[in-house]
């Protein structure tokens, strides 16, 4: 482990994941993330980052067994995973308390880049049902409560951070049930960003700011009605454009630069939905995969490679959208001679800056749970490549 891990290793060596050895093919490897022992089996990846050429995750698991939260949807536990230490719990806010059987979603959502600050969820008391938005500095040792808005109640969410860690975007529920965007910094506090006009929710998506946290995008992911919208500090924020004969959008990724979006939406060509691309605030279709005829509101997806590599999920299947068209992830990743028979789904929950991980969660023989797909640099991005064609060249730095 590198000087940077946030990992601390006492706390490791106790909770060691249950470990499934990784699976290697092709220069592709799939690293199943096992659960905490004692508990459930049900863990998902949020988040994860290269840091000197070692895996760093975040996402949750379900720390307690006699938990009533539905698997594959949820966990009681934010958790760190490395290759070496396996999952191991971050801090709470009240140290050493075991989850309670009914416990509200508790999950990291976002790591930084550059400091491993990671943006999460912790548990406040006994109930399982206060939930403060936290950030996890100093190796995850420590924890800095960010808290709730004025007057609102104790359920908030941390679910992008910045690439230094100096900046993190999240909701607070209010009474109704509706999600509130806000920004934190350390010399600022809470912000809230408020709601735009028709827009009864609007939770930030997670990971989905720029590298300096001057932009964030989102939207509630509830189907027709729903704003999809950009944050630029400073400014406030805006509606993303209808597609065309559209009248919902949502958005939930966004390059480091902030240039390209990527969101669904309906439209007159996909009245059900289908995913878009804003370029310099211009709205691109890009259509559905073939296996699918609607989009499910999904919130959940990155972009890499400058925007040139796309993964999401829908409807419970994964997907890459590259210059080649769509292409269903499982395929790809059992296309490299990786075997995948016990996974009956896979969802991607997003594809780290660099397009080199994706990560999400699914079911197998023993439940839900979370995985990390490794791939060499540019192999998503020219996936499907044509013979013939030269191979598009992935040195981008990810700052568009």
């Amino acid at each position: 482990m590198n000087r940077h891990s946030p990992i601390n290793r006492g706390l490791a060596a106790a909770v060691c994941a249950l470990c499934v050895a990784p699976i290697f093919a092709a220069d592709v490897a799939f690293y199943p993330v096992g659960q905490l022992p004692g508990g459930k089996a049900n863990s998902q990846i949020r988040d994860a980052v290269l840091d000197d050429g070692e895996i760093v995750a975040v996402g949750f698991a379900t720390q307690n067994p006699a938990s009533t939260l539905n698997p594959g949807g949820a966990g009681d536990t934010a958790v760190t995973w490395t290759l070496r230490d396996g999952l191991a719990p971050l801090p709470a806010d009240v140290p050493g308390m075991t989850p309670p059987a009914v416990t509200r979603n508790v999950t990291a959502s976002a790591i930084a880049s550059d400091g491993l600050d990671i943006a999460y969820r912790s548990l406040t008391d006994n109930s399982g049902q206060d939930v403060v938005a936290a950030l996890a500095t100093h190796h995850a040792k420590d924890i800095t409560v960010i808290g709730v808005l004025p007057g609102m109640p104790m359920f908030s969410a941390a679910v992008a951070v910045s690439a230094d860690g100096r900046v993190v975007y999240g909701f607070n529920a209010n009474s109704s049930g509706q999600e509130i965007p806000f920004r934190w910094t350390p010399s600022e506090g809470m912000t809230a960003l408020g709601l735009l006009p028709g827009a009864a929710s609007g939770p930030p998506a997670g990971r989905a700011t720029t590298a300096d946290g001057s932009m964030v995008v989102g939207g509630a992911p509830s189907g027709p009605g729903g704003v999809g919208y950009v944050y630029r500090h400073g400014r406030g924020l805006s509606a993303l454009p209808l597609a065309a004969g559209g009248t919902w959008t949502v958005a939930f990724a966004i390059t480091p630069g902030g240039r390209l979006i990527a969101g669904t939406g309906d439209s007159a060509a996909h009245p059900s939905g289908e995913f878009l691309l804003w370029r310099d605030g211009k709205v691109e279709p890009l259509g559905l995969p073939g296996a699918q005829t609607a989009t499910n509101f999904t919130n959940f997806g990155g972009l890499a490679s400058a925007g040139r590599v796309l993964v999401t999920f829908d409807n419970s299947s994964s997907y890459l959208h590259n210059a080649y068209g769509w292409f269903d992830l499982k395929s790809v990743i059992e296309g490299a001679g990786v075997s995948l028979s016990d996974w009956t789904s896979m969802l991607a929950f997003g594809v780290s800056a660099d397009g080199r991980l994706v990560f999400g969660s699914g079911f197998n023989s023993t439940g839900s749970e979370g995985f990390v797909a490794e791939f060499p640099k540019g192999y998503l991005l020219n996936y499907g490549r044509p013979a013939g064609c030269p191979a598009q060249d992935d040195d981008d730095d990810g700052g568009t």
